[in-house]
């Protein structure tokens, strides 16, 4: 335990890079939060192989390619696994390439979260979903690089063989979601200074990613109801969750978008507990739009512009709150 504790006190700048299936290519680098997406180019498989072969973060230009280089970033048929591939990117402190990992995925999944909630939000589930693995042609499903940026340290390379899917969306697309500069705005806080309240944001978005990589249009309804009570609902509340649910979403949205709530939690309740597979088309879309507009009222309205707390929230949307029996926490 005691050389646990000193090896993580000792912790040193690790860039971590991983591809992303499901991600619409773009001819510029994108930047969300901490992480930037991009092609990755002949120029980075050079430099990769250069900095695999040298041990260097940064290594000289003419710097010679070892065979180990080749055989790490080489797919089937010696061809490179990352050539072409949306890749993303992010730069954590950590104490050896496995830490890094562990610290690198952790951000770019929260990431992704935002990227999922955006899709949804504006393309339902109509088109496949960014996940952190090689797209296909490449019959790869992961193969991620981390190495120490401290000049001194050794890449480490790691790879795994699944069946990959296609492209989805554009950032054109998702960043026209609601709410989304405040959200990626969220992503650069260190998450040790974020509000609750962003706090209960993020945990929304986490469901909406769940529901985009589920499979299943049950486990997705059910996903995007946990998504609004994570944002809705105080911790801890047990009791009359479909009626707070009913009064707070109709305080913020429109009767269009917030009349079938009612409706959309008892099928929740129906998949949860009677095994209801099937849910309607109409249903889901409704359930994504509440779930979606109610973050983007949240993080764009003036009212609640410096809000720390959802309790605070609720004192305004939800007149009934000083009276409810169970108002959790």
């Amino acid at each position: 335990m005691a050389a646990l504790f000193a090896r993580l006190s000792v912790l040193t700048e690790w860039e971590y890079l991983s591809p992303v299936s499901g991600m619409y290519a773009a001819n510029q680098p994108v930047d969300i939060g901490h992480c930037r997406f991009q092609k990755f180019t002949q120029a980075d498989f050079l430099l990769w192989m250069q900095r695999i072969s040298t041990g260097k973060y940064s290594p000289p230009s003419n710097a010679p390619l070892s065979q180990l280089a080749a055989n790490s970033l080489g797919g089937f048929g010696g061809e490179p696994i990352l050539l072409d591939q949306i890749t993303a990117c992010v730069r954590v402190h950590a104490a050896d390439a496995d830490h890094a990992r562990v610290l690198g995925k952790a951000i770019l999944e929260e990431t992704l979260n935002l990227w999922r909630y955006a899709q949804i939000a504006q393309n339902g589930f109509e088109r496949d979903f960014p996940e952190l693995r090689v797209s296909p042609p490449p019959n790869w499903s992961h193969f991620d690089l981390c190495a120490p940026t401290d000049e001194n340290g050794f890449c480490g390379v790691s790879t795994n063989s699944e069946a990959g899917r296609a492209a989805g969306c554009s950032f054109q697309t998702v960043r026209t979601a609601p709410g989304w500069l405040q959200l990626a705005a969220t992503l650069n806080k260190p998450r040790s200074t974020r509000s609750e309240l962003e706090n209960k944001i993020n945990t929304a978005l986490l469901w909406f990613g769940n529901a985009a990589l589920a499979s299943a249009d049950a486990v997705r309804l059910v996903s995007l109801v946990t998504a609004l009570e994570a944002l809705l609902l105080l911790t801890g509340t047990s009791t009359g969750k479909r009626l707070k649910l009913i009064r707070r979403t109709a305080a913020l949205l429109p009767p269009e978008l917030a009349d079938p709530v009612d409706e959309i939690y008892t099928v929740r309740s129906k998949c949860v507990h009677d095994g209801q597979h099937i849910v309607e088309s109409r249903l889901m879309a409704a359930a994504s739009a509440v779930a979606s507009e109610c973050i983007g009222k949240l993080v764009t309205e003036a009212r609640f512009a410096n809000f720390k707390t959802l309790r605070e929230v609720l004192t305004i949307i939800d007149p009934n709150l000083a009276e409810d029996s169970d108002n959790g926490e």
